[in-house]
């Protein structure tokens, strides 16, 4: 993989995440950021008034001929990460691109074959495998603190009226099975789907997903953009005691409980307070000692990767991994829906 001393990053989209990565490649090496990109001129202006040294440009095409801009980090609508990836990829430039890495497998696996071609880095923004209580709950599965995994449940959910671009399944699952996957390593079979549209008219807003991982631990995915508080929040049993991993609490936290759960057992109602009383008290509290932004940790870690070429840790695999699952469980929600329709 070609290394690259001092790499210097084109952001492309300005909209809702743009400025966000903007400000951690500042924050983490403010000289690898070298322009912005956006057809909107005052998204253009309003970057620019908080770094005023910053190249900002509506034209794609002049940063991919410019040759000393070695990687783009796209934030766009998941349906132009293809031709633009591509686009990036063949003039030469190391890649990332926000999660999902696109909404057909076929095309994310373009993107992925096209940077083994020409030897440049692919990395996808599946920010939460960057989050340092993720990768704690991970070693803490890994030393057996849990026994052997039985049940997994996330909780994500908030009130998010925001135009769309895809359903709820491309925007939000891409950060729970990229999570189950580190936690896991294997991965599921679907086994049911059901979505539906409450207030997007043009995209599914609500979404429950059974899955069944290797050695039958069951995991349930449950997505909603209408729920007035933000939740969340991934429970893990084992065998022998559980862990709860809550995004939303302050400070964010891992909680241990000496209770766990297998086939047999009573098993709660998929709900988080049902849960929480099941479980009990905990035994033990685990939070990070200082604030940090899993954003900050994903732009540095690319940063890095570009400097040492070492593979990323959420690389074009893992990102195709993950839409081929979401492309099985939207295929098996939409069956639902077309026997359920002929069953009326």
């Amino acid at each position: 993989m070609q290394r690259v001393d001092r790499p210097r990053i084109a952001v492309v989209g300005a909209g809702y995440w743009g400025p966000r990565l903007v400000r951690n490649l500042h924050r983490a090496a403010p000289d690898v950021l070298a322009a912005v990109c956006d057809l909107d001129p005052s998204k253009l202006e309003a970057l620019a008034e908080d770094y005023p040294n910053l190249r900002t440009t509506t034209s794609v095409q002049s940063l991919l001929e410019d040759p000393a801009i070695d990687a783009f980090m796209l934030a766009l609508p998941p349906h132009l990460h293809h031709d633009i990836g591509l686009a990036a990829l063949k003039a030469g430039k190391h890649l990332f691109v926000e999660k999902p890495i696109a909404t057909d497998v076929s095309r994310g696996r373009d993107l992925l074959n096209a940077a083994r071609r020409v030897d440049r880095q692919l990395m996808v923004g599946l920010v939460y495998c960057h989050h340092p209580l993720v990768e704690r709950a991970r070693g803490l599965l890994a030393a057996g603190r849990l026994g052997r995994p039985t049940r997994v449940i996330s909780w994500r959910t908030n009130l998010n009226p925001r135009p769309k671009h895809a359903n709820i399944l491309w925007l939000l699952a891409p950060h729970d099975l990229s999570i189950f996957s580190r936690w896991l390593g294997t991965r599921p079979n679907v086994v049911s789907t059901a979505m539906r549209r409450e207030r997007h008219p043009d995209f599914e807003d609500v979404a429950d997903v059974e899955l069944v991982y290797p050695e039958n631990v069951r995991a349930t995915v449950r997505l909603s953009w209408l729920e007035p508080d933000k939740v969340r929040r991934i429970l893990v049993a084992g065998d022998v005691a559980s862990l709860v991993f809550d995004e939303m609490h302050a400070p964010p936290r891992i909680t241990l409980h000496a209770r766990g759960w297998k086939d047999g057992d009573p098993e709660p109602a998929p709900e988080p307070d049902a849960w929480s009383e099941y479980l009990g008290e905990p035994s033990e509290l685990l939070s990070l000692m200082e604030p940090v932004e899993p954003l900050f940790l994903e732009c540095r870690h690319f940063i890095e990767c570009l400097k040492t070429g070492e593979r990323p840790l959420t690389g074009g695999e893992l990102a195709l991994e993950v839409t081929e699952i979401i492309q099985s469980i939207q295929n098996a929600g939409r069956d639902e829906q077309r026997a359920a329709a002929e069953n009326v």
